[in-house]
């Protein structure tokens, strides 16, 4: 996957975090949503390497990546996986992404929210560079 160098977002302060974004944007089944991924933009941590992305989609479903940034300096590696416990039926579909990013310092807090375009809820989730987490099943 080519990667393209888009932008770098500071995101409000939250609980004392200041809070440094890049996205992927994504479509499936004719949703469009962004991936946000940010970290603690006053930690001193440095990522290492591309953000770790798994999408989980309904099994059968049209799926594919839009867009993306740098992905922090250094892309993405996202991967697509269907999952036959998701859903894509009456105008929605579910969703659901896990993510890790590399760095060398793993108190590092990152955040991966996921933002249906057009709809004010997002799903989102608080863990820590150099583990997997996710955003739990999202509907878009």
């Amino acid at each position: 996957m080519g990667l393209i160098a888009l932008l770098m977002v500071a995101a409000p302060a939250s609980a004392g975090v200041s809070w440094c974004r890049s996205d992927p944007i994504i479509m499936v089944d004719g949703q469009v949503a962004n991936i946000l991924v940010s970290k603690d933009a006053n930690h001193k941590a440095k990522i290492t390497g591309a953000t770790l992305l798994v999408v989980e989609v309904p099994s059968g479903s049209d799926y594919r990546l839009i867009d993306m940034d740098n992905g922090f300096g250094f892309g993405y590696q996202i991967t697509f996986v269907e999952n036959s416990n998701l859903v894509s039926k009456n105008g929605f579909v579910e969703v659901r992404v896990k993510v890790m990013v590399p760095a060398d310092d793993s108190s590092l807090p990152v955040r991966v929210e996921l933002q249906p375009q057009g709809k004010v809820k997002s799903f989102n989730k608080v863990g820590s560079a150099n583990e997997w987490f996710a955003t739990g099943t999202a509907r878009l």
